[in-house]
């Protein structure tokens, strides 16, 4: 059992600490949406109309709602008018932050210098109307300043951080097995070897009298016969 345990807490903290932010066969790929990140989304989408979705590759509703975000950019695409992007949060950390990203998926649209959030179903014909005019029933708010400098400053301490307390966690984690398995084995070991070898079940009172029962006038008297 205590093999098992420690076994476990190895391939937890390992899961842990070599946990990426794998796409796990998200599709993101499409050709009308554009990729951004801090170094781009100035330059590109803070002049022209813009979609843009913060996601994380990891989220279900991220997963479920990819298909019809990229249908939406293909639709814009027709239209002309509208571009179409998307930020990956879990390497835009500074982005996520910066927006005030508090759930996934989120969409916002940037527009003569101000952002607005996507509040209605996640259905192409649904955004289409939003985008074409809906969104003007919202209050918006003004596109904040992006700056290169804070942002690679910022984004190496988050991911230092974060990757430092998963760290940490499994070191704690395999601390606490590897102590409560080191004392369990060379407890039984010494109870063993006195020939008082613990059996599933067996009472305090019954180990007792089982001790009692050993004669100890000889100082080999408490070890088994293959171990004296």
């Amino acid at each position: 059992m205590t093999k098992s345990a420690v076994f476990f807490a190895f391939l937890l903290s390992l899961a842990l600490v070599s946990a990426k932010t794998e796409r796990f066969g998200f599709e993101t790929e499409d050709k009308n949406v554009v990729h951004l990140d801090y170094k781009n989304i100035t330059d590109t989408t803070y002049d022209t109309p813009f979609v843009v979705l913060f996601f994380a590759p990891w989220c279900p509703h991220c997963m479920a709602f990819r298909p019809t975000y990229n249908k939406f950019a293909d639709a814009m695409a027709e239209q002309g008018d509208i571009q179409v992007g998307d930020v990956d949060c879990t390497t835009q950390l500074y982005l996520q932050d910066l927006f005030g990203i508090m759930q996934y998926p989120t969409v916002f649209l940037f527009i003569e210098g101000m952002f607005y959030e996507y509040p209605g179903q996640r259905r192409v014909k649904d955004m289409t109307a939003w985008v074409n005019g809906g969104y003007k029933d919202q209050e918006g708010k003004p596109l904040p300043e992006v700056s290169e400098t804070a942002a690679a400053r910022y984004s190496t301490i988050k991911m230092f951080t974060k990757y430092a307390y998963t760290i940490l966690i499994a070191a704690l984690v395999l601390g606490v097995i590897g102590t409560i398995a080191y004392f369990s084995y060379f407890r039984t070991m010494a109870l063993s070897r006195k020939g008082l070898k613990f059996q599933k079940g067996m009472k305090y009172e019954q180990i007792k009298q089982f001790a009692a029962s050993i004669p100890c006038d000889d100082e080999n008297a408490f070890l088994r016969p293959d171990l004296a």
